[in-house]
């Protein structure tokens, strides 16, 4: 990969990351429209979102060390008490809750692994995936 398709797929992940649209779909999208084709896109996709998350963690820090603390000195007591144990620990809470709204979409992923795997994903099929999104979007105004 070229070093400014490098920098012009950095610009889509970075522009795209904290809107309610799919990255990961206007990634494939600028990937198809660069002709950018590697056998290292999946492997750059991901130290892309990779990024994103450092960054996140690096910006919220205070927040999440302050919610990994709450969790962590609560765990203890969740075995005896876990209605309680939630209710008294926001951290706990907040992670059991991260937690339970991933399995959805990994679920997903692993169910639709077979279709989405490859080149199978080309333009059309990413374009009507993010116009389904994008509908998803809007009716839940």
């Amino acid at each position: 990969m070229h070093w400014l398709d490098a920098i012009w797929l950095g610009l889509v992940q970075a522009l795209t990351e904290f809107l309610p649209v799919s990255s990961s779909g206007h990634l494939r999208l600028a990937h198809l429209l660069l002709e950018a084709h590697s056998d290292q896109d999946l492997l750059f996709d991901v130290l892309l979102h990779g990024g994103t998350l450092l960054a996140v963690v690096a910006v919220y820090r205070r927040d999440l060390s302050a919610l990994l603390g709450d969790a962590l000195s609560h765990l203890s007591t969740l075995p005896r008490a876990p209605r309680q144990t939630l209710e008294q620990s926001e951290g706990l809470r907040t992670l059991c809750l991260l937690a339970l709204a991933t399995l959805p979409t990994g679920i997903l992923g692993l169910t639709l692994k077979p279709i989405l795997e490859g080149d199978a994903l080309g333009a059309r099929a990413v374009g009507i995936a993010l116009l389904c999104n994008a509908a998803l979007l809007w009716s839940s105004r």
